[in-house]
């Protein structure tokens, strides 16, 4: 796990599993825990919706495949 602090913003507690799925593939399990420390903190929560999950989810891995195909980071 990996902690993140933003002062007045938020604190983001951030716990990634992997798992075999036994095809010789790893499957992994990300979850966030977040805790906000003032208005704008309160104003991100707000905006961290499901779907917001889910579009951030989808970029993260697009991002981390590119990395371990290319060996660099998308621009």
């Amino acid at each position: 796990g990996m902690y993140k602090i933003s002062p007045k913003h938020t604190v983001s507690k951030l716990l990634i599993s992997l798992l075999d799925d036994g095809s010789g593939c790893t499957n992994a399990r990300i979850s966030y825990e977040i805790t906000s420390l003032g208005p704008k903190g309160d104003n991100f929560l707000d905006e961290y919706t499901e779907d917001w999950y889910q579009k951030f989810m989808v970029y993260w891995q697009d991002a981390i495949n590119h990395y371990l195909d290319t060996g660099k980071m998308i621009s």
